[in-house]
Protein backbone atom coordinates (compact mmCIF):
# COMPACT_ATOMS: atom_id res chain seq x y z
CA UNK A 1 0.00 0.00 0.00
CA UNK A 2 1.01 3.75 -0.82
CA UNK A 3 0.28 6.15 2.41
CA UNK A 4 0.66 9.36 1.83
CA UNK A 5 0.96 11.64 5.45
CA UNK A 6 -0.32 15.29 4.80
CA UNK A 7 0.33 18.57 7.32
CA UNK A 8 -1.98 20.87 5.92
CA UNK A 9 -1.26 24.18 4.51
CA UNK A 10 -1.58 27.13 6.64
CA UNK A 11 -4.00 29.22 4.90
CA UNK A 12 -6.80 29.64 7.13
CA UNK A 13 -5.57 29.51 10.78
CA UNK A 14 -8.39 30.14 13.07
CA UNK A 15 -7.54 33.62 15.08
CA UNK A 16 -6.76 32.57 18.37
CA UNK A 17 -4.97 34.47 21.81
CA UNK A 18 -2.36 35.44 19.34
CA UNK A 19 -2.57 37.91 16.66
CA UNK A 20 -2.09 35.48 13.87
CA UNK A 21 0.77 37.29 11.77
CA UNK A 22 3.27 37.25 15.24
CA UNK A 23 2.05 33.30 15.49
CA UNK A 24 3.30 32.68 12.55
CA UNK A 25 6.64 34.88 13.12
CA UNK A 26 7.22 32.94 16.10
CA UNK A 27 7.74 29.22 14.99
CA UNK A 28 7.77 26.60 12.40
CA UNK A 29 8.44 22.83 13.86
CA UNK A 30 8.14 19.41 12.65
CA UNK A 31 4.92 17.36 12.73
CA UNK A 32 6.24 15.09 15.25
CA UNK A 33 2.98 13.27 15.29
CA UNK A 34 2.99 12.49 11.74
CA UNK A 35 6.85 11.75 11.78
CA UNK A 36 6.51 9.10 14.42
CA UNK A 37 3.79 7.36 11.86
CA UNK A 38 6.09 7.64 8.85
CA UNK A 39 8.41 5.70 11.46
CA UNK A 40 6.69 2.96 12.89
CA UNK A 41 5.22 2.14 9.24
CA UNK A 42 8.70 2.12 7.48
CA UNK A 43 9.89 0.04 10.27
CA UNK A 44 7.43 -2.55 9.42
CA UNK A 45 9.13 -2.60 6.08
CA UNK A 46 5.65 -3.49 4.61
CA UNK A 47 4.50 -0.51 3.26
CA UNK A 48 5.65 2.43 1.67
CA UNK A 49 4.85 5.96 3.41
CA UNK A 50 5.35 9.46 2.38
CA UNK A 51 5.66 12.65 4.77
CA UNK A 52 3.96 15.86 2.64
CA UNK A 53 4.42 18.81 5.55
CA UNK A 54 3.12 21.70 3.97
CA UNK A 55 2.78 24.42 6.98
CA UNK A 56 5.51 26.69 5.68
CA UNK A 57 4.52 29.90 4.21
CA UNK A 58 3.38 30.45 1.04
CA UNK A 59 1.82 26.97 0.75
CA UNK A 60 -1.40 26.14 -0.68
CA UNK A 61 -3.67 23.32 -2.00
CA UNK A 62 -1.59 23.80 -4.81
CA UNK A 63 1.11 22.06 -2.73
CA UNK A 64 -1.21 19.13 -1.76
CA UNK A 65 -2.68 18.75 -5.18
CA UNK A 66 0.75 18.22 -6.27
CA UNK A 67 1.54 15.78 -3.40
CA UNK A 68 -1.36 13.40 -4.47
CA UNK A 69 -0.59 13.64 -8.09
CA UNK A 70 2.89 12.96 -7.55
CA UNK A 71 2.50 9.94 -4.79
CA UNK A 72 -0.78 8.47 -6.09
CA UNK A 73 -1.32 7.12 -2.61
CA UNK A 74 -3.87 4.41 -2.20
CA UNK A 75 -4.19 6.21 1.56
CA UNK A 76 -3.57 9.85 2.65
CA UNK A 77 -3.68 10.67 6.37
CA UNK A 78 -4.40 14.44 7.49
CA UNK A 79 -3.15 15.60 11.12
CA UNK A 80 -5.86 17.54 12.28
CA UNK A 81 -5.25 20.48 14.93
CA UNK A 82 -8.21 22.35 15.49
CA UNK A 83 -6.94 25.47 14.76
CA UNK A 84 -5.89 24.08 11.24
CA UNK A 85 -9.52 22.54 10.73
CA UNK A 86 -10.64 24.90 8.05
CA UNK A 87 -7.66 24.23 5.58
CA UNK A 88 -8.22 20.46 6.64
CA UNK A 89 -11.81 20.88 4.89
CA UNK A 90 -10.08 22.27 1.98
CA UNK A 91 -7.36 19.45 1.88
CA UNK A 92 -9.67 16.63 1.89
CA UNK A 93 -11.86 18.21 -1.20
CA UNK A 94 -8.54 18.36 -3.09
CA UNK A 95 -7.75 14.55 -2.24
CA UNK A 96 -11.13 13.34 -3.26
CA UNK A 97 -10.88 15.93 -6.60
CA UNK A 98 -7.79 14.43 -7.64
CA UNK A 99 -7.25 10.71 -6.30
CA UNK A 100 -11.24 9.57 -5.68
CA UNK A 101 -10.33 6.39 -4.61
CA UNK A 102 -8.01 7.43 -1.85
CA UNK A 103 -8.93 6.05 1.56
CA UNK A 104 -8.47 9.33 3.79
CA UNK A 105 -7.71 9.14 7.59
CA UNK A 106 -7.92 11.51 10.37
CA UNK A 107 -6.26 11.92 13.01
CA UNK A 108 -4.22 14.27 15.53
CA UNK A 109 -5.80 15.95 19.02
CA UNK A 110 -9.10 17.68 17.43
CA UNK A 111 -10.23 14.24 16.87
CA UNK A 112 -9.95 13.26 20.88
CA UNK A 113 -12.29 16.13 21.86
CA UNK A 114 -14.58 16.15 18.14
CA UNK A 115 -14.62 11.96 17.17
CA UNK A 116 -18.09 12.06 15.60
CA UNK A 117 -17.71 15.83 13.85
CA UNK A 118 -14.54 15.22 12.02
CA UNK A 119 -15.75 11.93 10.69
CA UNK A 120 -18.75 13.86 9.11
CA UNK A 121 -16.34 16.43 7.50
CA UNK A 122 -16.82 16.10 3.40
CA UNK A 123 -14.20 13.26 2.11
CA UNK A 124 -13.03 12.13 5.54
CA UNK A 125 -13.46 8.40 5.77
CA UNK A 126 -12.12 7.12 9.05
CA UNK A 127 -10.33 8.84 11.95
CA UNK A 128 -8.46 7.81 15.09
CA UNK A 129 -8.05 9.13 18.26
CA UNK A 130 -5.02 9.20 20.59
CA UNK A 131 -1.79 7.87 20.22
CA UNK A 132 -1.87 6.08 17.11
CA UNK A 133 1.73 4.19 16.41
CA UNK A 134 -0.10 0.85 17.76
CA UNK A 135 -3.25 1.27 16.23
CA UNK A 136 -2.58 3.17 12.82
CA UNK A 137 -0.39 -0.24 11.53
CA UNK A 138 -3.30 -2.23 12.49
CA UNK A 139 -5.42 -0.59 10.65
CA UNK A 140 -3.19 -0.71 7.15
CA UNK A 141 -3.24 -4.88 8.08
CA UNK A 142 -7.00 -4.64 8.22
CA UNK A 143 -7.33 -2.08 5.07
CA UNK A 144 -4.79 -4.74 3.20
CA UNK A 145 -6.26 -7.84 3.83
CA UNK A 146 -9.41 -6.99 2.65
CA UNK A 147 -7.59 -5.05 -0.56
CA UNK A 148 -8.44 -1.57 0.50
CA UNK A 149 -12.36 -2.15 0.53
CA UNK A 150 -13.63 -0.34 3.84
CA UNK A 151 -16.78 -2.49 3.19
CA UNK A 152 -15.10 -5.92 3.71
CA UNK A 153 -12.40 -4.76 6.25
CA UNK A 154 -12.71 -6.10 10.14
CA UNK A 155 -12.75 -2.45 11.11
CA UNK A 156 -14.01 -3.57 14.65
CA UNK A 157 -10.74 -5.14 15.60
CA UNK A 158 -8.93 -1.93 14.78
CA UNK A 159 -8.32 0.20 18.64
CA UNK A 160 -8.97 4.07 18.69
CA UNK A 161 -10.97 3.82 14.87
CA UNK A 162 -13.68 5.79 14.43
CA UNK A 163 -15.85 4.89 10.65
CA UNK A 164 -19.10 4.35 9.88
CA UNK A 165 -21.44 0.87 9.64
CA UNK A 166 -23.39 0.04 6.62
CA UNK A 167 -26.10 2.00 7.96
CA UNK A 168 -24.37 5.04 8.30
CA UNK A 169 -23.62 5.05 12.19
CA UNK A 170 -20.82 6.30 14.11
CA UNK A 171 -18.84 3.79 15.57
CA UNK A 172 -16.26 4.60 17.98
CA UNK A 173 -14.10 1.98 18.65
CA UNK A 174 -12.31 1.22 22.17
CA UNK A 175 -9.02 2.07 22.77
CA UNK A 176 -7.51 -1.57 23.78
CA UNK A 177 -3.79 -0.85 23.77
CA UNK A 178 -1.55 -0.59 26.67
CA UNK A 179 0.13 2.80 27.01
CA UNK A 180 2.74 3.26 24.76
CA UNK A 181 6.53 2.29 25.86
CA UNK A 182 8.46 5.33 24.04
CA UNK A 183 12.17 3.77 24.49
CA UNK A 184 10.32 1.23 22.18
CA UNK A 185 9.33 3.37 19.17
CA UNK A 186 11.80 4.16 16.07
CA UNK A 187 12.57 7.92 15.94
CA UNK A 188 10.26 10.10 14.35
CA UNK A 189 11.01 10.62 10.43
CA UNK A 190 11.93 13.07 8.08
CA UNK A 191 11.72 15.94 10.57
CA UNK A 192 14.95 17.63 9.77
CA UNK A 193 14.67 20.84 7.27
CA UNK A 194 16.35 24.11 7.24
CA UNK A 195 13.36 26.18 7.70
CA UNK A 196 11.93 24.98 10.94
CA UNK A 197 12.73 27.18 13.54
CA UNK A 198 11.47 28.53 17.22
CA UNK A 199 10.88 31.86 18.10
CA UNK A 200 14.43 32.77 19.28
CA UNK A 201 15.94 31.01 16.23
CA UNK A 202 16.69 31.74 13.28
CA UNK A 203 18.71 28.96 12.57
CA UNK A 204 17.71 25.44 11.92
CA UNK A 205 16.27 23.69 15.17
CA UNK A 206 15.07 20.31 16.14
CA UNK A 207 11.95 19.11 18.01
CA UNK A 208 12.64 16.22 20.63
CA UNK A 209 9.70 14.74 22.33
CA UNK A 210 10.69 13.10 25.88
CA UNK A 211 7.78 12.41 27.64
CA UNK A 212 3.98 11.85 26.84
CA UNK A 213 0.64 13.36 29.04
CA UNK A 214 0.96 15.77 31.60
CA UNK A 215 -0.20 14.94 35.84
CA UNK A 216 -1.12 18.60 36.07
CA UNK A 217 -4.58 19.95 35.75
CA UNK A 218 -4.08 23.56 34.16
CA UNK A 219 -7.98 25.28 33.71
CA UNK A 220 -6.68 26.28 30.37
CA UNK A 221 -4.50 23.32 29.17
CA UNK A 222 -6.35 21.32 26.10
CA UNK A 223 -3.88 18.24 26.60
CA UNK A 224 -5.27 15.17 26.40
CA UNK A 225 -4.99 13.95 30.39
CA UNK A 226 -3.05 10.56 29.18
CA UNK A 227 -0.81 8.86 31.20
CA UNK A 228 2.20 10.20 31.84
CA UNK A 229 5.33 8.05 30.28
CA UNK A 230 9.12 9.89 30.37
CA UNK A 231 11.87 8.24 27.91
CA UNK A 232 15.26 7.33 29.03
CA UNK A 233 18.38 10.25 29.22
CA UNK A 234 19.76 7.27 26.42
CA UNK A 235 17.21 7.20 24.19
CA UNK A 236 17.29 10.94 24.09
CA UNK A 237 20.49 11.46 23.41
CA UNK A 238 20.73 9.14 20.71
CA UNK A 239 17.72 10.98 19.01
CA UNK A 240 20.15 14.06 19.81
CA UNK A 241 22.93 12.73 17.59
CA UNK A 242 20.92 11.50 15.23
CA UNK A 243 20.13 15.12 14.34
CA UNK A 244 23.26 16.61 15.40
CA UNK A 245 25.29 14.58 12.68
CA UNK A 246 22.61 15.91 10.19
CA UNK A 247 24.19 19.68 11.41
CA UNK A 248 21.71 21.03 13.96
CA UNK A 249 23.10 22.34 16.84
CA UNK A 250 20.06 23.62 18.80
CA UNK A 251 17.24 21.19 20.20
CA UNK A 252 13.73 22.55 21.77
CA UNK A 253 11.67 19.67 23.89
CA UNK A 254 8.53 20.21 23.04
CA UNK A 255 7.08 18.05 26.24
CA UNK A 256 4.07 19.83 28.21
CA UNK A 257 6.89 19.47 31.22
CA UNK A 258 10.13 18.88 30.95
CA UNK A 259 11.21 19.09 34.18
CA UNK A 260 8.58 16.96 35.91
CA UNK A 261 10.94 17.13 38.85
CA UNK A 262 14.48 18.43 39.45
CA UNK A 263 15.72 15.03 39.59
CA UNK A 264 14.80 14.37 36.11
CA UNK A 265 16.57 17.31 34.50
CA UNK A 266 19.45 16.44 36.45
CA UNK A 267 19.85 12.86 35.51
CA UNK A 268 19.72 14.00 32.24
CA UNK A 269 21.97 16.63 32.41
CA UNK A 270 24.75 14.72 33.86
CA UNK A 271 24.28 11.90 30.93
CA UNK A 272 24.31 14.20 28.34
CA UNK A 273 27.66 15.78 30.06
CA UNK A 274 28.66 12.52 29.51
CA UNK A 275 28.11 11.93 26.14
CA UNK A 276 30.42 14.50 24.64
CA UNK A 277 27.62 15.89 22.51
CA UNK A 278 27.93 19.41 21.76
CA UNK A 279 25.21 21.01 21.37
CA UNK A 280 22.80 23.87 22.94
CA UNK A 281 19.12 22.92 24.18
CA UNK A 282 15.94 24.52 25.46
CA UNK A 283 13.15 23.34 27.65
CA UNK A 284 9.38 24.04 29.04
CA UNK A 285 9.13 23.50 32.76
CA UNK A 286 7.57 24.60 35.80
CA UNK A 287 8.61 26.83 38.51
CA UNK A 288 8.02 24.66 41.49
CA UNK A 289 9.94 21.73 39.82
CA UNK A 290 13.72 22.83 40.38
CA UNK A 291 16.93 23.51 42.32
CA UNK A 292 19.92 25.04 41.95
CA UNK A 293 21.54 22.10 41.16
CA UNK A 294 18.82 21.92 38.54
CA UNK A 295 20.02 24.75 36.38
CA UNK A 296 23.85 24.76 37.47
CA UNK A 297 24.01 20.81 35.42
CA UNK A 298 21.68 22.09 32.71
CA UNK A 299 24.08 24.78 32.07
CA UNK A 300 26.87 22.71 31.90
CA UNK A 301 25.44 20.35 29.66
CA UNK A 302 24.18 23.16 26.94
CA UNK A 303 21.38 24.36 28.01
CA UNK A 304 20.07 27.54 27.04
CA UNK A 305 16.69 28.75 27.92
CA UNK A 306 14.20 27.93 29.87
CA UNK A 307 10.20 28.34 29.44
CA UNK A 308 8.03 29.33 32.41
CA UNK A 309 4.02 28.79 32.45
CA UNK A 310 4.16 31.98 34.75
CA UNK A 311 0.53 32.88 33.32
CA UNK A 312 -0.50 35.78 36.33
CA UNK A 313 0.84 37.66 39.38
CA UNK A 314 -0.82 37.01 42.40
CA UNK A 315 -0.94 33.63 44.48
CA UNK A 316 -4.86 33.99 44.50
CA UNK A 317 -4.47 33.98 40.63
CA UNK A 318 -2.33 30.66 40.38
CA UNK A 319 -4.56 29.09 42.58
CA UNK A 320 -7.52 29.64 40.54
CA UNK A 321 -6.34 28.37 37.07
CA UNK A 322 -4.93 25.51 39.23
CA UNK A 323 -1.03 25.90 38.54
CA UNK A 324 -0.78 24.97 42.15
CA UNK A 325 2.95 27.05 42.88
CA UNK A 326 3.33 30.63 44.01
CA UNK A 327 4.61 33.59 43.08
CA UNK A 328 7.58 33.27 45.59
CA UNK A 329 8.17 29.79 43.50
CA UNK A 330 8.00 31.97 40.34
CA UNK A 331 10.66 34.29 41.92
CA UNK A 332 12.89 31.90 43.33
CA UNK A 333 13.00 29.81 40.11
CA UNK A 334 13.55 33.11 37.85
CA UNK A 335 16.71 34.29 40.04
CA UNK A 336 18.47 30.61 39.94
CA UNK A 337 18.48 30.44 36.13
CA UNK A 338 19.53 33.99 35.88
CA UNK A 339 22.29 32.92 38.41
CA UNK A 340 22.68 30.07 36.36
CA UNK A 341 22.87 31.85 33.13
CA UNK A 342 20.61 30.23 31.75
CA UNK A 343 17.74 32.40 29.57
CA UNK A 344 14.26 32.70 30.94
CA UNK A 345 11.20 33.05 28.62
CA UNK A 346 7.59 33.71 30.89
CA UNK A 347 4.47 32.89 29.38
CA UNK A 348 1.65 35.40 31.03
CA UNK A 349 -2.32 35.08 30.57
CA UNK A 350 -4.29 38.31 30.56
CA UNK A 351 -7.56 38.62 31.48
CA UNK A 352 -7.72 35.18 33.22
CA UNK A 353 -10.91 34.86 35.29
CA UNK A 354 -9.71 36.55 38.56
CA UNK A 355 -9.04 39.53 36.83
CA UNK A 356 -12.20 42.26 36.55
CA UNK A 357 -10.62 45.28 36.11
CA UNK A 358 -7.97 47.05 33.58
CA UNK A 359 -5.52 47.50 37.11
CA UNK A 360 -5.56 43.57 37.67
CA UNK A 361 -4.43 43.25 33.75
CA UNK A 362 -1.56 45.86 34.22
CA UNK A 363 -0.47 44.13 38.00
CA UNK A 364 0.50 41.07 35.75
CA UNK A 365 2.45 43.04 33.04
CA UNK A 366 3.97 45.09 36.02
CA UNK A 367 5.15 42.01 37.31
CA UNK A 368 5.99 40.34 34.17
CA UNK A 369 8.53 43.63 33.92
CA UNK A 370 9.76 43.57 37.62
CA UNK A 371 10.53 39.42 37.03
CA UNK A 372 12.46 40.93 34.08
CA UNK A 373 12.72 37.26 32.31
CA UNK A 374 14.68 37.85 29.33
CA UNK A 375 11.27 37.41 26.81
CA UNK A 376 7.84 37.39 27.48
CA UNK A 377 5.29 36.03 25.85
CA UNK A 378 1.67 37.16 26.24
CA UNK A 379 -1.42 35.42 25.36
CA UNK A 380 -5.47 36.11 26.15
CA UNK A 381 -7.38 33.63 28.32
CA UNK A 382 -8.64 31.57 25.42
CA UNK A 383 -11.28 28.94 25.45
CA UNK A 384 -10.78 25.45 24.27
CA UNK A 385 -12.78 22.68 24.35
CA UNK A 386 -12.06 19.94 26.26
CA UNK A 387 -10.53 22.05 28.84
CA UNK A 388 -11.90 23.55 32.69
CA UNK A 389 -12.29 27.05 31.74
CA UNK A 390 -14.63 26.03 28.96
CA UNK A 391 -16.79 24.45 31.00
CA UNK A 392 -16.53 27.32 33.33
CA UNK A 393 -16.90 29.91 30.28
CA UNK A 394 -20.49 27.77 29.52
CA UNK A 395 -21.68 28.26 33.79
CA UNK A 396 -20.97 32.19 33.15
CA UNK A 397 -22.50 32.31 30.11
CA UNK A 398 -19.80 33.87 28.13
CA UNK A 399 -20.42 30.89 25.56
CA UNK A 400 -23.25 29.01 24.35
CA UNK A 401 -22.38 24.84 25.06
CA UNK A 402 -22.18 23.81 21.56
CA UNK A 403 -20.17 27.04 19.95
CA UNK A 404 -17.35 24.74 19.58
CA UNK A 405 -19.24 21.43 18.53
CA UNK A 406 -21.23 23.59 16.13
CA UNK A 407 -18.07 24.98 14.20
CA UNK A 408 -16.20 21.29 14.31
CA UNK A 409 -19.41 19.43 12.81
CA UNK A 410 -19.28 22.50 10.25
CA UNK A 411 -16.30 24.71 9.98
CA UNK A 412 -16.33 27.59 8.32
CA UNK A 413 -14.25 30.87 7.77
CA UNK A 414 -14.60 34.14 10.19
CA UNK A 415 -14.63 31.70 13.42
CA UNK A 416 -12.51 33.07 16.18
CA UNK A 417 -11.31 31.08 19.31
CA UNK A 418 -13.55 32.51 21.64
CA UNK A 419 -11.49 34.44 24.73
CA UNK A 420 -12.97 34.61 28.16
CA UNK A 421 -15.15 38.10 28.23
CA UNK A 422 -16.96 38.27 31.24
CA UNK A 423 -15.28 41.35 31.82
CA UNK A 424 -13.68 42.28 29.21
CA UNK A 425 -14.00 42.01 25.39
CA UNK A 426 -12.42 40.38 22.78
CA UNK A 427 -11.07 44.18 21.41
CA UNK A 428 -10.30 45.43 24.75
CA UNK A 429 -8.34 42.44 25.61
CA UNK A 430 -6.52 41.90 22.24
CA UNK A 431 -5.74 45.81 22.95
CA UNK A 432 -4.02 44.56 26.14
CA UNK A 433 -1.82 41.96 24.76
CA UNK A 434 -0.46 44.95 22.31
CA UNK A 435 -0.11 47.17 25.39
CA UNK A 436 1.65 44.59 27.31
CA UNK A 437 4.29 43.99 24.33
CA UNK A 438 4.77 47.20 24.38
CA UNK A 439 5.66 48.40 27.46
CA UNK A 440 7.86 44.73 28.40
CA UNK A 441 9.82 45.20 24.66
CA UNK A 442 9.70 48.87 23.88
CA UNK A 443 12.27 49.31 26.67
CA UNK A 444 15.89 50.41 26.11
CA UNK A 445 17.22 47.78 28.58
CA UNK A 446 15.80 45.38 26.50
CA UNK A 447 16.22 46.48 22.96
CA UNK A 448 20.03 47.18 23.61
CA UNK A 449 20.39 43.19 25.42
CA UNK A 450 18.98 42.00 22.30
CA UNK A 451 21.23 43.72 19.77
CA UNK A 452 23.96 42.49 22.18
CA UNK A 453 22.51 38.87 21.71
CA UNK A 454 22.49 39.18 18.04
CA UNK A 455 24.53 36.32 16.25
CA UNK A 456 24.51 36.90 12.50
CA UNK A 457 22.39 39.11 10.06
CA UNK A 458 20.16 36.14 9.41
CA UNK A 459 19.29 36.26 13.23
CA UNK A 460 18.61 40.32 13.04
CA UNK A 461 16.47 39.64 10.23
CA UNK A 462 14.75 37.17 12.59
CA UNK A 463 14.35 39.00 15.35
CA UNK A 464 13.41 42.29 13.81
CA UNK A 465 10.56 40.72 12.47
CA UNK A 466 9.20 39.01 15.24
CA UNK A 467 9.66 42.83 16.99
CA UNK A 468 7.98 44.30 14.20
CA UNK A 469 4.71 42.01 14.49
CA UNK A 470 4.27 42.88 18.16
Amino acid sequence: MKILLINPPRQQTIRGEIEDNLSEALNVYPPLGLAYLKAVVEQAGTHEVILADLQFPGYSQVEVAHAVRENAPDLVGVSVLTHNILDVKETLLTIKRIRPDAICVLGGPHIDVFPAESIELQGAQLAMYGECEKAFPLLLDALTEARLDLKEAKLKTVPQLIWKDPDGQIIINENTELPLELDDLPFPAAVSDSRYHGPLESEPVATILSSRGCPFRCVFCSTPHVYYRARSPESIIAEMKFYRNAGVRHFYFVDDVFNITADRVKEFSRALSLSGLKATWSFRARVDAVSKDMFTLAKLAGAERIQFGVETSTDEGLSLIGKNCSIDDVEKAFRMAREAGILTVAYFILGCPHEKHPNDVRRTVDFAISLDPDYAVFNAMAIFPGTRIHDLAVESGVIRENTWSTFAAKPEPGFQVPLWTLYFSAAKLRGMLKEANHRFYYRPKVVMRELQRVKSFGDLVHKAKVALNL
